[in-house]
């Protein structure tokens, strides 16, 4: 039986072993497949003179707009390659030990999404104002964090964090146009939203899946119900409440880490792209061949069985 062949009344909802292993096939192969951002990663060249990231930088030194970038890329990264440490239990030369951790993935991914669309968010804007502004409100919000969290391990440094709020106020002054109000209003939840509008973007919807991933690494039970397969076990009562089995799902892991990982893809063709001389030339292309969204567009939006 297939997931979206139940009989009439069934409340089950799993997909046979079949499409599971399909299912993990694919999620390996899109695994692999940021193996190679990662690598790619490693091996930037500095931004080259007279692109549009070396001017960023110069209007952000010292605290250049590329090495905050390039930090969330590498972070995003990180919790990519950890999601494929954490799937493979062991491998071999002919032969691959898989484990599905129900719950563990989707903080992995969580991340993954943050950093990746936090990373595009502040390069995409056309305009060299907006990304300085972008920046600025990136190294407010830190400087307030580390602030708070010193506080709350009962030590305090005011002088380095009066020096990096200086350095803030530093970077917007050539424009006078923006308020301090803009500097110091940030959030995850808008900038991810914002992303999500971009045409390239549409079917990878950031925010929802960020949110979704975020239920599961707090073990909201509405997250758990939409992420696992489920099979009913025993009859149910007569006030029709049941019990049910629930256990991970490859399929959606699939999905979600394919959406991570084209993210992430954005964001560094968009980098590689400002850091070159000519700023106005086309997109780099890689030279690996992955799954491409379209592969993806029959496979279903996540949802609650009724």
């Amino acid at each position: 039986m297939t997931a979206d062949s139940y009989p009439p009344k069934s409340r089950n909802r799993f997909s046979s072993s079949e499409q599971e292993h399909d299912n993990a096939r694919l999620l390996l192969q899109v695994l692999d497949r940021h193996s190679v951002l990662h690598d790619q990663l490693g091996h930037f060249s500095e931004v080259q003179r007279g692109s549009a990231m070396h001017g960023d930088d110069k209007a952000t030194y010292p605290l250049p707009t590329s090495s905050y970038v390039r930090y969330l890329l590498m972070a995003s990264a990180d919790n990519l390659a950890a999601l494929r440490s954490m799937t493979i239990s062991a491998e071999t030369a002919n032969n691959l030990d898989l484990t599905l951790h129900p719950f563990a993935p989707y903080t992995l991914l969580r991340n993954a999404f943050e950093s990746a669309g936090t990373a595009l968010w502040i390069i995409a804007p056309a305009r060299r104002r907006d990304r300085v502004l972008r920046t600025a409100k990136l190294e407010y919000a830190d400087a307030n964090m580390s602030k708070a969290a010193l506080l709350s391990l009962g030590s305090t440094d005011p002088e380095t964090y009066e020096r990096r709020i200086r350095l803030v106020e530093d970077m917007v002054r050539p424009y006078p146009e923006i308020a301090w109000k803009e500097v110091t209003s940030y959030g995850v939840t808008g900038l991810l939203r914002e992303i999500g509008e971009f045409p390239s973007l549409a079917y990878i919807r950031p925010l929802v899946k960020w949110q979704i991933c975020s239920g599961m690494a707090h073990g909201k039970r509405w997250a758990g119900l939409l992420l696992s397969d489920m099979e009913e076990v025993g009859q149910p009562a007569a006030s029709g409440d049941g019990t049910f089995l629930l256990s991970g799902s490859y399929k959606h892991l699939l999905l979600l880490t394919h959406n991570a990982v084209a993210l992430q893809e954005e964001a560094i063709r968009l980098l590689l792209q400002r850091c070159t001389s000519h700023h106005k030339a086309p997109l780099p292309t890689f030279d690996q061949v992955w799954l491409n969204p379209s592969a993806l567009k029959d496979f279903g939006e996540l949802r609650l069985r009724p």
